[in-house]
């Protein structure tokens, strides 16, 4: 799954800077509408000539996607797209985060009900419309929003190029917005949240603000969504549907059963003409549990292949990944307070200060802590399947297929999945050592309860020390 560094970090800039303007003494825009337009314009333009550039690098280098290794050997061109395409969202999100400062953007867009001649004082159902966190979230987000799609259009041409088939254009933007674009669905579900209790009377909704209720209410609520909510919306945003009667769902259905994995169903992801070569498994609770798998993966790799790919998958479920990752999240929460604590006293109360902090230690523990975690659970998953399987030969024939498809990117290194060629050699090594195998079983085991434990004593600190 596609993690979205560069729209979390805009989202935490956005509220970050939003914060600090409601609170500063002088709380009007200071630059003309003309101005914003023009500058958010340019902002746009330079969006797109960014990802431009570094796609035009990368087809030079491969020759328009003839040798898609590259020629003279060194860093493989896909390695260059990776880190060319990071640094121009960085600096696009630098940009967006300067503008909203400069302009002023979040008290622009508090202004919008007068745009249709209403007052800000204007209710609807109880709720001043002005203050509505949902509109605003769209508002401000707009821009990047509008920036990372014009970001996604150089793209398409290399990746049409490496496939070796035409993607449409629309099929392209759609389903990357649907990839990538959870984290403005789980936003605009918190700002739906927050409306509604702005709507309640203030003694059915005052409960909310005692010590300890916000981190009880962020436990359960991260629990909620990743558990059922995330499952639903996935599978919606995905455009998932049940895989079609036949001989291939006879074998994946008899090989769930066999691995003693419960899932509520097992679902074709996305259309066909999206090109995604991927497979997945959803969802902790096994009555909202998915197991995903893209039409061209089906086309690409045999039945058997197609098996060992779903066993990976249901390896995920089976050893606790999911529940791991879960843990994962809540550990990240719990480490944001303390680390706002050891900020210098002059720092402190900053929200712009603080806000590049929190992006900082969110970007460096999935980057780092959940990445060396990610790449363990990987190889569990991977030797599941041999297991599974009797063999891991399957397996290794998928990946080896998949890294040729892909543009031979064996070698190519993946912070959350390690290279392809370090997965065969650890299942082939792995599968052919019982004695090794089952203490990287208990080894993985013991780490996901030592985890566990150590979120749950952080988060019983910080709700002891809100009482």
């Amino acid at each position: 799954m596609r993690i979205p560094f560069d729209l979390i970090a805009a989202v935490f800039c956005m509220e970050g800077i939003t914060q600090f303007l409601q609170q500063s003494a002088n709380n009007k825009p200071a630059e003309s509408a003309g101005v914003a337009l023009v500058a958010w314009c340019g902002f746009l333009l330079v969006a797109w000539l960014l990802q431009e550039l570094v796609i035009r690098h990368v087809e030079w280098r491969t020759r328009f996607g003839y040798h898609i290794t590259g020629f003279g050997g060194g860093r493989h061109p896909l390695v260059s797209l990776g880190w060319g395409i990071h640094a121009g969202q960085a600096v696009t999100v630098v940009i967006y985060a300067s503008l909203l400062w400069a302009l002023k953007w979040p008290l622009w867009m508090s202004q919008w009900p007068t745009w249709f001649g209403m007052s800000l004082e204007k209710k609807i159902g109880g709720l001043e419309v002005a203050s509505s966190h949902v509109i605003a979230a769209l508002l401000n987000l707009g821009p990047f929003l509008l920036a990372m799609m014009l970001g996604w259009l150089p793209q398409r041409k290399l990746k049409s190029g490496i496939r070796g088939q035409p993607i449409p254009l629309g099929a392209f933007l759609s389903y990357e917005a649907r990839l990538t674009w959870l984290p403005m669905a789980l936003l605009l579900f918190e700002a739906f949240v927050r409306d509604g209790f702005n709507i309640l009377p203030a003694e059915y909704s005052s409960w909310a603000e005692k010590p300890g209720v916000d981190v009880l209410l962020m436990v359960l609520a991260t629990g909620a969504i990743w558990m059922v909510g995330m499952p639903l919306a996935v599978i919606w945003m995905w455009q998932c549907e049940p895989l079609p009667n036949g001989e291939l769902k006879d074998r994946l259905l008899d090989l769930t059963r066999r691995s003693g994995v419960k899932a509520r169903e097992i679902l074709v992801w996305g259309p066909q003409n999206t090109h995604l070569l991927n497979a997945c498994v959803l969802g902790a609770w096994s009555r909202y549990r998915y197991v995903l798998i893209s039409p061209a993966l089906v086309n690409e790799l045999s039945e058997q292949e197609t098996e060992a790919v779903l066993a990976h998958e249901l390896g995920h479920a089976r050893y606790g990944h999911l529940t791991l990752l879960f843990v994962m999240m809540l550990g990240l929460s719990a480490l944001l307070d303390p680390v706002l604590l050891l900020l210098p006293e002059s720092w402190r109360g900053k929200p712009l200060i603080e806000t590049g902090v929190i992006i900082a230690v969110i970007i460096m523990y999935i980057r780092v802590v959940y990445g060396a975690i990610m790449r363990r659970c990987e190889r569990e998953a991977d030797l599941a399947s041999a297991e599974l399987m009797g063999t891991p030969v399957p397996l290794v024939a998928a990946l080896e297929k998949l890294a040729i498809i892909t543009g031979n990117i064996r070698d190519v290194w993946s912070w959350h999945h390690g290279s392809l060629a370090e997965r065969v050699e650890a299942v082939t090594a792995l599968s052919s050592d019982p004695d090794h195998s089952r203490q990287f079983h208990v080894g993985l085991r013991r780490f996901r309860i030592a985890f566990t434990v150590v979120t749950v004593v952080a988060l019983c600190v910080q709700f002891w020390a809100r009482l």
